[in-house]
Formats: structure tokens, sequence, C-alpha cells
């Protein structure tokens, strides 16, 4: 939309000039007063004063016994990536901000948040998604449309009749489906047919309670549309019906949907009312105690939702005992409020006409943007759940608040702040990666990188893209929870064979002009480096390593535990898996949240030049893992090593009190360690290795150790040298048997950008610890043998510009990591 109207003819009040800047216009309430007085108010402030009296009768003339104290309205645009209003009115007994960060007060006086809409129909959204990419930026009031107070009612299902039907008729990209084995369609081995009452077009809740479902074998049949349902069981799992082999028989002759939780029920009935006939639940349509047809069944899971005409995701609630239909809270008369106007201006709604029955619509609280909201419901803290929200060609999804709709080429819901197309997702290198960093897994760019029927989508896919998205996607995976940690490998399983698909299925496309290792990703800018190619022994994986990829292994090496989002998460700490899960150079070993972009956020602290250099310290000569089930490469792991060369050095690792006041509070150095440690409730202790020359540097581990070394001896190592001892060192000697090293893995350097000024640089390095050398069966290399305890970021601009000369005395070794 364009500027107002209002702003070519400047509006007597001054309330609209400068509304479209980051900051918007602040006018006196009098400016208001006074025009309204002079008969000279524009359209826009004519709608204003019915709205402002419609929510605050008397507030404009001072009528509501408001003091004396100036009083303000403020408009603003509406900005991207923030789901924030655009009015507020300031001052009075009572004062409303409409603004981002309005906080819970202002000038001390109490702040109701609300938001206000322009209304449109059903129609009229996928109309301006089709034609309109993107309207959402030149939106001063956001569009939304009447939120279905129950989404169990017929005018919800209606609307998700609506978004269904328009995505099969209009989107090319949803339309494709992926074939199975052979290239004929996929089908899961068994679907559950609606039956009778609970079929019908028009059914109730409560008639298709009174229906059956049918449990059958696909083999022999026809390809048929089949919807899947992705869903939180929740406690009380003994109560759940599920399909084992004492009922197996017994299911396929017919099971009353009465019988089965409130959730099924309700998905029942959601694809019976949008016309498909079958539908996949995994307690119904797997064996449940049955560990053979479990794990064949579990395997092609990725499959069942990536080929479902469309998923149900109900995010909420946490028991499937409650089920998903039902009032919705945005959907409330009291959430949701049409205010009367004589007009709504063409000057602020979209396509600058006014449409039939306009109104304006007022809505009470605030919706976070949907990567903040996610974390409130149950389905998008589960680590199983990750595959069924990314895979799927189409979700209905269902949250408690509103519905929303997923595809690959559009993102909506009901309430307008989800609204965006994302058919472009994943495109070009070089994008803008600020933009991408917004973007959630659900806003469907991993989807879409993989559709690998789509020749345009694989031609434009780098191997680069594959890493960034699946570090991306591992980030958001780690802050999930399982139930059984030790599944981490294997709860990914699914999506890291389809990454394989895309990745292969790639190659062909892009040629053999990729090579060499992916160090970083930075904007605009993808760094590789010359690698020679890795050694993978018989009987060991290929492109996959231990949730990784050879194609980018050095770079995905430098993950770290994301102490910051611990807390965030719900965990107050995090440890090892009891038994073996991974090597322990995986992000997969620790349970706990990861973050893979140390070095870009590193990088970021100066701007990039072509001069500039990132170079890879560690050649990677061998790597190998072996899969604990042979057919699956993707699954659990039962061993798994890697032969590297590098600089390794000896250290010495202690965990120091918290606080040192040796040289005056704040004084000791700092790297980018310490900002990574401070996350989460409390912190860590610091954590340092030193080398035989007492130099020290912080480095994090990757679980949390106990306290070490005494008070009295801290200051010894922040300071380079014995400050406990007689003078001669003597109580600080260092101990040439000690088990730890480092192992510097990534550089970068950057010139000074000021003349005079100090080169910049970054180093980022492995802290490990040896082990007994135990020979592997995939290797007959005879190294030394370590296990990785945590990683070490070194920066100048953290560390007062001092040099680091932690591997200064080092030397290149060979090593294994196991």
């Amino acid at each position: 939309m364009e500027k107002p109207a209002a702003a070519a003819a400047p509006c007597v009040s001054g309330l609209w000039h400068g509304w479209d800047t980051k900051a918007g216009a602040c006018v006196p309430v009098e400016r208001l007063v006074d025009c309204a007085a002079a008969g000279a108010c524009c359209p826009p402030c004519r709608m204003l004063q019915g709205v402002v009296d419609h929510l605050r009768p008397g507030w404009l003339s001072g009528g509501d016994d408001s003091d004396s104290g100036a009083r303000a309205i403020v408009i603003k645009r509406r900005e991207r990536w923030l789901f924030n209003s655009n009015m507020a009115l300031l001052g009075g007994t009572e004062a409303f901000r409409l603004v981002e960060g309005g906080g819970s007060s202002c000038a001390g006086r109490p702040v109701a948040e609300l938001q206000l809409y322009q209304s449109i129909t059903d129609d009229e959204k996928l109309l301006a998604l089709d034609y309109a990419l993107d309207p959402f930026e030149r939106l001063l009031f956001g569009e939304t449309l009447d939120i279905a107070p129950d989404s169990g009612a017929d005018d919800a299902f209606a609307r998700a009749a609506k978004w269904l039907g328009h995505c099969v008729a209009n989107h090319e990209s949803c339309a494709r489906v992926p074939g199975g084995s052979g290239g004929a369609p996929f089908m899961p081995s068994r679907l559950l047919r609606i039956d009778g009452t609970a079929s019908s077009t028009g059914t109730s809740t409560a008639q298709a309670a009174s229906g059956t479902v049918t449990l059958v074998e696909t083999a022999a049949a026809a390809a048929v549309p089949y919807v899947a349902l992705s869903y939180c069981w929740g406690p009380y799992t003994a109560d759940i019906r599920t399909t084992v082999a004492a009922n197996l028989r017994e299911h396929m002759h017919g099971i009353a949907v009465a019988a089965l939780p409130r959730t099924v029920q309700d998905a029942i009935l959601v694809a019976a009312r949008l016309g498909v006939s079958y539908i996949w639940v995994d307690a119904l349509c797997i064996v449940q105690d049955d560990a053979a047809d479990w794990t064949r069944e579990a395997a092609t899971m990725v499959d069942v939702y990536a080929h479902s005409h469309f998923t149900i995701s109900a995010k909420g609630p946490d028991s499937c005992h409650q089920g998903f239909l039902g009032p919705q809270l945005f959907g409330a008369p009291e959430w949701q409020r049409p205010v009367p106007v004589d007009a709504v201006p063409s000057a602020v709604i979209s396509g600058g006409g006014a449409r039939p029955n306009q109104k304006i619509m007022v809505r009470d609280g605030r919706v976070d943007h949907a990567d903040s909201a996610a974390r409130r419901f149950a389905l998008d803290t589960r680590g199983w759940c990750l595959q069924e929200t990314v895979l799927p060609r189409r979700r209905l999804v269902y949250d408690g608040c509103e519905m929303s709709w997923h595809c690959l080429e559009r993102a909506l819901c009901e309430c307008g702040h989800l609204d965006e197309d994302v058919s472009l997702a994943g495109g070009e290198e070089g994008g803008d990666t600020q933009q991408r960093l917004f973007r959630s897994v659900a806003d469907r760019q991993v989807a879409n990188l993989l559709r690998t029927d789509d020749g345009q989508r694989k031609t434009v896919a780098a191997d680069s893209d594959y890493h960034y998205q699946w570090t991306d996607m591992v980030t958001q995976y780690s802050r999930r929870f399982l139930t059984n940690s030790g599944d981490k490998l294997v709860a990914i399983s699914g999506l890291a064979k389809t990454f394989g698909r895309a990745i292969e299925a790639g190659k062909g496309e892009r040629g053999s002009s990729e090579s060499g290792q992916v160090v970083a990703v930075l904007p605009g800018k993808v760094v590789t480096v010359p690698s020679p190619p890795m050694a993978v022994p018989e009987g060991g994986a290929g492109d996959y390593v231990a949730g990784m990829w050879r194609r980018s292994l050095v770079a995905s090496l430098a993950w770290v535990v994301d102490l910051h989002a611990l807390q965030a998460t719900g965990r107050r700490a995090h440890a090892r898996h009891g038994g073996y899960c991974a090597p322990s150079w995986s992000w997969a070993s620790v349970d706990g949240p990861v973050m893979f972009n140390l070095l870009e956020m590193a990088v970021s602290q100066t701007q990039w030049s072509d001069a500039d250099y990132i170079g890879c310290d560690v050649v990677v000569r061998e790597v190998a893992c072996l899969p604990a089930d042979a057919a699956n490469v993707h699954g659990a792991l039962r061993g798994g090593h890697i032969v590297a060369t590098g600089p390794v050095v000896a250290v010495e690792l202690a965990v120091v009190p918290m606080t040192y006041e040796g040289k005056g509070k704040g004084d000791r150095d700092t790297d980018l360690d310490d900002f990574l440690r401070l996350g989460g409730v409390g912190g860590r202790c610091p954590c340092r290795v030193r080398t035989e020359g007492m130099q020290s540097f912080s480095v994090l581990l990757d679980v949390e150790q106990p306290q070490h070394v005494g008070y009295d001896r801290r200051g010894c190592w922040f300071e380079g040298r014995c400050l406990c001892g007689d003078g001669d060192g003597e109580a600080c000697r260092y101990d040439r048997n000690s088990r730890y090293a480092c192992l510097r893995l990534l550089s970068y350097r950057a010139e000074a950008r000021i003349p005079g000024g100090p080169e910049y640089e970054v180093v980022l390095f492995l802290v490990l610890r040896r082990v007994l050398d135990e020979s592997s069966p995939l290797s007959d290399v005879n190294v030394d043998t370590y296990e990785r305890i945590g990683l070490g970021t070194w920066a100048t601009h953290y560390s007062r510009q001092k040099p680091f000369t932690l591997f200064s005395h080092g030397q290149s070794k060979t090593i294994r990591l196991i």
C-alpha cells in the first residue's frame, strides 16, 4: 500500500505525518480535537476518532477524569518479522500502548495492549496471497479473518476446506508427489478407513463418535489419499487404545470411534469433513508390541508424512485424551470485537479501495511471532515430531488459539500474523541471511529444499544450502525433548534420509564443480577450503556420519552446548547419554541444546572483506560410523571414529571458582566463551586450559564438571604465573602426565580496518581427553585416541588484542577421535 492519501494532502492534525517511519508519528490529542471541532479532519482521522471513542469514551475530550498531563496518539507502521501493533494512546488515567515493547506501564500508568486490524474475507485473503506477494509490509493495519470461535463448528470446517481446496487447485509445487520405491506411489502399510456415520460430510462431533474405523492393509490396494495425524500421546499412555498383536485381527474388523482417544476422534472428524476417507495414526497403524513391525514402520514414517494428502498437527493440548477441536482463544468475543466506524478510508487499507461491510477489529493481548509462540505448544517440544512438521507438503494446524495452514507455497492463519509466500524459501545462495535467520523450520524452507522432484530447486541448491539448513534444523531439534534421550539419532533419521536423497539428487544437476570442505556460511558468501578425500572404511557410513555430513564435517565439529537455551527449554542441566548414542565429537552425544554458528558470530564483529582469511587447520583423513542396523545407516550407532591431522598441544584443564578478584573486578581477559558460559541459570564456573608455559585460555565443556581448583589458586590460572607458591611456582607445577589436549580446528584473520589498528583473529579448537587406545575394527591406524569434552573459541575482539599463543609450541599430529 502506498503512503496514505493524507500525506499528499497534509492532515490538519499532523497525526499521519511520518507514520511509515520507524519511529512513527506522535501528535498531542489537542490537535485531533481541534481539527474535529473545525470540521477539518481527514478520513483517517475521523476513523481514528471513532475507534478511540469506542475503546475509551471521553478519553479524547478528557471527560474520563484523566489528569491534565500531556495526552498523545502515536501511529506507527507495522514492522516485518515483529508482530506488533501500530497505535498508542499515551496519557490519561489509563494509557493504551499498541506498539511493540510498550511494557506493562507508561509514565507510571497501567497499559492495555491492543491491536487494530482491518477485516477481510477468506476469498480476499487467498486472492491477496496469490496476487500481492507479502502484502504484510504495505499495511498500516493488519488484515484478519473473523476468527472462528470454535474449531469444531461448521464455519471452521468450511474455512479449512477452502484452504485445502485452494491449495489443491492452484499450487503446482504441492500437487507434485514424489514416487515411492520403483516410482510407484507410496502407501503406508496400514491405514484406518473411516466408515459409516463418521464419513458423512455434515457429521458433528457426536455423530462421528458413533461411527467406526477399520484397520486395512494396503499391500494389494490401489493408492488412495490419506490424512496423517501429528500429535502428543501425553501421560497415561496405558489408557490409549493401540494396535497390538493380540487385537490386530479385531481392529481389521472395525474399531468404535468412541473407544479412541479424543484427539484421534477429532482427527477422524476433520478428515471426513474435508472429504478424505483414510487416516494414518501411529498408535493404531503400527503394531506397538511387535519390535520388528515397529522398526520397519518407524523407518517409513518419514514417507508417511511426506506423502500424506495433508497432515493434521494437533499442537495442543499435551494429552490425546483431551482433543483439539473446541473453543479458540483468539476467536473469543472478548478477544476480538468489531469497532463501529462510519467508514474505513481507502488511505489506510490495502489495495487503496474500500470494500463493502469493511470494519476495524480490536483485539486484546499480543501474539508473538511464530518462532517464539511455537514454544508454548507441546507438539513443538517433542523430538519425534520435528519431521512431522517439516516433511508434509500440506499441514492444517490446531493450537487452541486459531487454525493455520502451511504448505509448500503459502503459510497463513486466521489472525493474519503468519501470512506469507514461502514458495521461494531456500532460494539462491547468497540471499539475505538475516532474513533467513528469522525463518523457523515451520516456515517451510526445508521442505522446499528437499523437494527433489523440483528441477529448479535442485539447480539452485548448493551443498552449502544443505549444510546451513541442516545445522539450523539440528539446532532447533536439540531444543526438543525425547522420552529416551538415546534416540537422538533415531528420531531424526527420517529427515537425515530425506536430506541424503536431496543431496544425491542435486549432485548431477550441480556437476562436480563443488569440492572441498564447507567451513563457514556468511552473509552473501560460502567459504570452502580444499580437502583431500576422506577414507570411508568398509562397513562405515558414507556421506552421513553421526548426525553430520562429510561435505561440511569440520564446520559441524565446531558445535557447542548453548547454555542460553537451557533455561528456555526448561533444562537446568544436561549430560551425556547413559548408554552409547554417538561418538563424542557428534552433537548427538549430549542431551542438551547446541549451536553451530560460533565462527559466524565472531566474524560478525567485523565486516567481511575478500581479503579476509578463513582456513581449516585440521585435515580429516578418515571417518566411519558403525550403524546398529546395517540396513539403516541414518539411525542408531554402535561405534564411530575420525582420524584427523592438525595442530595439537598438550594442556592441563581446570574448573575454577566463578569470581576472580586478583586484579580487580572485571580485569581479567575475556573471550567468546565467557559470553556462552554465562547463559542459563547462574551460568557456569570458568573452565580453563593451560600450557606448560602457564598461559591459560577459556573453554566451554560439553558437560559441566565439578570445581577442582581451590579458591586460593584461582588467580594462578588467570595470571599465567603462580600466586600461591613459594615464588618458584612449586604449587602450580605443570602436570606433564595430563591426559588433556587441544586440537586447532578453524581460523579467521582479517586485516586492520583502520590504519595502525590490530589484525582481527578468531580461532576455534577442540578440547580433548586421551582415552585407552582401543583398536577399532574400522581402522588399523596406530595413533593416540581421544574423546571430545569441549570447545574453545578465541577472538581478538574479546581478548584485549592479546596474541593467541595456545598452539605456539604445539605440533602437527595424527590422532583418532571416538
